[in-house]
């Protein structure tokens, strides 16, 4: 098997996510990258794992409705004030046969950028899915971010 090398994307932010990934507790180092042309797609790319990435996107993007519970602990371990320090990021999985597209609405990704933290937060009392499937209204837009899309300043 060829490797293939692609060239970096322009933005990189290192993180820890202290408590690694829901089993997967050895996950714990992370550069999230973004490229200005696949807003609000980005690659969320092991530290510690050669090889392995995830496709990250802010849910709210796809789906305006999605709500999310962070408790003072989760602010105080990712060392943010509020929420608003925060930005939220779900795990989206490509299956290409067949083909599905399903986002990780059970266990969103919180991350302070400026801090440099992360964490997933298991989300309680929720009729969110690990594998919510996404549906094909939203799958096409993954191709063509809809409009107003969330873009963090400086991301």
């Amino acid at each position: 098997m060829a490797e293939t090398t692609f060239n970096p994307l322009p933005h990189a932010t290192p993180l820890l996510f202290a408590d690694g990934l829901v089993g997967c507790p050895d996950w714990r180092r992370f550069v999230l990258r973004r490229a200005d042309d696949v807003t609000p797609v980005a690659l969320l790319e092991s530290e510690d794992v050669v090889g392995l990435s995830f496709l990250v996107t802010d849910p709210r993007a796809w789906y305006p409705d999605y709500h999310f519970t962070v408790t003072a602990g989760d602010l105080a371990a990712l060392g943010a004030a509020t929420e608003n320090e925060l930005e939220l990021l779900v795990i989206a999985t490509v299956s290409p046969e067949p083909f599905a597209i399903t986002f990780n609405l059970l266990g969103p990704l919180l991350v302070n950028r400026a801090g440099g933290r992360g964490r997933q937060v298991i989300q309680h009392q929720t009729e969110y899915a690990a594998a919510h499937q996404v549906g094909p209204d939203v799958a096409a837009g993954l191709a063509q971010p809809p409009t107003g899309a969330a873009h963090p300043e400086g991301a």
